[in-house]
């Protein structure tokens, strides 16, 4: 299985399949994402990841059905002094069981780092589950390192991640 094309999400149809996939994200939780406003978030899509400063990812992979198996986001999380996009942060990272291994979810990491790059951002944070251990040895080969708690996530085992762009 190999990865076949990666898209930025923007029509109708593939807003329907990025709801799809955090869907099955949010599923895949032991923690209820309630408190972020999840069912607003994916109501009104693309929302806080809209042009200009943010972008949603679809991600395909051969092998599997004609439908994208992995997402990724990103939004703006900090501004300069003068309103200039600063830090931005990675969210919703996703890719279905049956992709898995196949180098889409490192294909959609390297092509946001490229997006937020792009969009003027100097760094890019994330957060993330300690079990997630697959995903943050992900997060350390695109170069994410531990950085200070920078939310209000409400679970104190969250662990925190900070790169340069």
């Amino acid at each position: 299985m190999s990865v076949v094309r990666i898209v930025e999400a923007s029509s109708a149809a593939e807003l329907r399949e990025v709801e799809r996939l955090m869907r099955a994200y949010f599923a895949s939780l032991a923690m209820d994402l309630a408190y972020q406003g999840v069912d607003a978030e994916l109501a009104t899509l693309p929302g806080k990841y809209a042009r200009p400063l943010g972008a949603i990812l679809l991600g395909w992979c051969d092998g599997v059905d004609a439908s994208p198996v992995g997402v990724v986001a990103v939004r703006p999380l900090e501004f300069g002094a003068a309103g200039e996009p600063r830090v931005c942060e990675m969210k919703r990272l996703y890719v279905e069981p049956r992709a898995r291994r196949s180098g889409l979810g490192d294909a959609l990491v390297d092509r946001l780092l490229h997006e937020a790059s792009a969009m003027g951002y100097a760094s890019m944070k994330l957060d993330t589950d300690p079990t997630f251990s697959p995903a943050m040895r992900l997060y350390a080969r695109h170069g994410f390192r531990p950085c200070a708690r920078y939310n209000d996530d409400p679970h104190p085992e969250t662990l925190y991640f900070e790169r340069a762009l």
